[in-house]
């Protein structure tokens, strides 16, 4: 049966709209050009792995309260696997890593320990996007905020196109053209998050993204 359409009241919309303008000078600048992530940017905070990131698709990483590395101001990465944790070390600039060690505990099946950190032995250096940390490997880059709570949605919509979203407090990141764009909680208290000229809000679990004269996605539901 199809969907029926997520709908809002006028009021709650025209609210979202009126922050736009407080909004805008934030969220263009944290959509400019990334750059490369130093030590000395990173060092001192927990850094939690919200998904992995490819050319055209994210995959959201689970409980990322168990998953995380942080960076020590002499060069060394704890990390900590699902049930395991682990050291290592930077290998070169630009957050390069080497092995990363892990105890040997069996965690519960379908965990991602050992592959977490064998993807954070493969990361060649790492950038800012929008505000999230994003470490870079060969075949995909590892996504991160310093919020345990953050989660990773990725939601299909009406058009068949996938939308990724984080969400983190009072922030969402959505992805739009491969970059992630911080959008702010509005004052109007639901779920609805605005920026620049977008906004997207969330009803019963679905996701509706809205242009300032570019139209309206939606309802787009969360991937099974």
């Amino acid at each position: 049966m199809p969907r029926r359409p997520v709908r809002r009241s006028e009021g709650a919309l025209k609210r979202a709209w009126a922050w736009l303008p407080a909004l805008l000078l934030g969220a263009c600048a944290g959509m400019d050009a990334p750059g490369t992530a130093r030590h000395e940017e990173v060092a001192g905070a927990r850094w939690h792995w919200v998904g992995m990131v490819f050319d055209a698709a994210a995959t959201p990483a689970p409980e990322p309260a168990r998953y995380w590395i942080e960076f020590a101001s002499e060069g060394g990465v704890v990390v900590n696997a699902d049930c395991n944790g682990g050291l290592g070390r930077l290998a070169g600039p630009g957050l390069a890593l080497g092995p990363i060690g892990l105890t040997r505990r069996m965690c519960d099946p379908g965990s991602l320990g050992v592959r977490f950190a064998r993807l954070l032995s493969a990361a060649r250096g790492g950038t800012f996007d929008g505000g999230l940390l994003r470490l870079h490997t060969d075949a995909s880059d590892l996504l991160f905020t310093r919020s345990a709570a953050a989660r990773m949605v990725r939601y299909v919509c009406p058009s068949g196109v996938p939308r990724d979203v984080v969400f983190d407090a009072d922030l969402a990141y959505l992805r739009v053209d491969g970059r992630f764009r911080p959008l702010r909680r509005t004052g109007s208290g639901a779920a609805v998050f605005a920026g620049g000229d977008m906004i997207i809000s969330t009803k019963d679990g679905e996701l509706t993204v809205e242009t300032r004269g570019g139209g309206r996605v939606g309802p787009c539901a969360p991937e099974a």
